[in-house]
C-alpha cells in the first residue's frame, strides 16, 4: 500500500498556459485535504499560479468553480473534502463579459 495518491488536474485558459497541459498527472500525500492540494500546485507553480487562485491582499481562495470528478463544489463545502487515488481535479473561471 502506498502513501502516495495520483490526481489529475485537469486546468483551462491561464492555469493550462502556466501548467503547460490540460491534463496534469500529479502525487500528493494520501488522504490530502483539497486545499492542501491547491497549497502543492502553489509550491510547485509559484506566484503565477497563486495569483489567479489566491486573493493577495486576503490570503483568501477566489471564488472560482472548483469541480472534483465532475461534481462542482461550493467553496463552502471544499473544507471537508478529501482527495482520493486517480480524483480529477479542474479549476474553471467562471465567463464574463456582456
Amino acid at each position: 500500500m502506498t502513501d502516495i495518491d495520483r490526481i489529475y488536474l485537469l486546468s483551462y485558459g491561464d492555469i493550462q498556459l502556466i501548467v503547460g497541459t490540460h491534463k496534469k498527472e500529479l502525487y500528493i500525500k494520501k488522504n490530502s485535504s483539497f486545499y492542501e492540494f491547491l497549497e502543492y500546485l502553489i509550491e510547485i507553480y509559484g506566484k503565477e499560479i497563486k495569483e489567479l487562485i489566491k486573493d493577495p491582499d486576503t490570503g483568501q481562495y477566489l471564488p472560482i468553480m472548483y469541480v472534483i470528478n465532475s461534481r462542482v463544489y461550493a467553496q463552502k463545502d471544499l473544507c471537508d473534502v478529501k482527495l482520493k487515488d486517480q480524483d480529477e481535479v479542474a479549476i474553471i473561471y467562471y465567463a464574463e463579459g456582456g
